[in-house]
């Protein structure tokens, strides 16, 4: 989930996007100028060079690639992992990993996970099942009661 990469800011395409290019990791793309951390460092090359023009300038700084920096800051990338959906997102990528060992293991997790549940639950259950039982019985018994009344 954390990205770093330099890449090359070739022009300013809109207010918040730029047209980037690393001759060595991705094709040009359109970015988010929000996604970009800037460096000083600048090459002598023309708007929207050729893929070589640009090679040979990154050679000759001694820059391969150079110019912006490409980071998801880590207080964003920890605040992804910790919300519901990046814990899932990180669960799901376990999960398609593991080896018949692995997925043995996860099942007999779910399974010791499902009677410790199963062993709370059980005595709220029957505590649930008494109390329902015990208010019926009261019902009857005034409803028993207000006809007793009732014939005398």
């Amino acid at each position: 989930l954390f990205i770093s990469h330099r890449v090359v800011v070739l022009v300013l395409l809109r207010i918040l996007s730029a047209l980037v290019d690393a001759p060595d990791i991705l094709m040009r793309s359109e970015m988010s100028v929000k996604s970009l951390s800037c460096t000083d460092i600048k090459l002598g090359i023309g708007r929207i060079p050729e893929q070589k023009v640009l090679i040979n300038a990154l050679k000759s700084a001694g820059k391969l690639p150079a110019l912006f920096l490409l980071v998801f800051k880590e207080s964003d990338n920890y605040k992804l992992e910790r919300s519901s959906w990046g814990e899932d997102f990180l669960v799901r990528k376990k999960r398609e990993s593991p080896n018949d060992s692995g997925r043995s293991k996860v099942m007999l997790g779910k399974i010791k996970k499902c009677k410790v549940i199963r062993q709370k639950i059980l005595p709220l259950e029957r505590a649930r099942r008494e109390l329902a039982i015990r208010f019926c019985r009261e019902k009857i018994e005034e409803r028993r009661r207000k006809l007793l009344k009732d014939e005398k």
